[in-house]
């Protein structure tokens, strides 16, 4: 879609919101989906920790793939994407 930006100037998520130790801001994302993606498109996250991408991609109107080795964060994405998909 275009270049992207130098600087991305989103504030870190709070530490008692964040599901995943390396989360980032949904708006981050979402911003960075928009550069680097065409409506429709398919996105994989193969280390989808707490989910973000997931969450993003359908904020965006992108489908998402996540794969999460780690039971305990598989659990938490399921929830997060439920809760934005109710």
């Amino acid at each position: 879609n275009g270049m992207l930006p130098t600087v991305f100037d989103f504030a870190k998520p709070a530490k008692k919101d964040m599901l995943h130790q390396a989360e980032k801001p949904v708006e981050l994302l979402e911003s960075i989906i928009n550069y680097v993606t065409q409506d429709d498109e398919i996105i994989l996250d193969q280390f989808a920790g707490s989910g973000v991408l997931g969450e993003a991609a359908h904020n965006t109107g992108r489908r998402s793939i996540l794969i999460e080795l780690a039971d305990e964060f598989v659990e938490k994405i399921m929830k997060r994407l439920k809760l934005i998909t109710a």
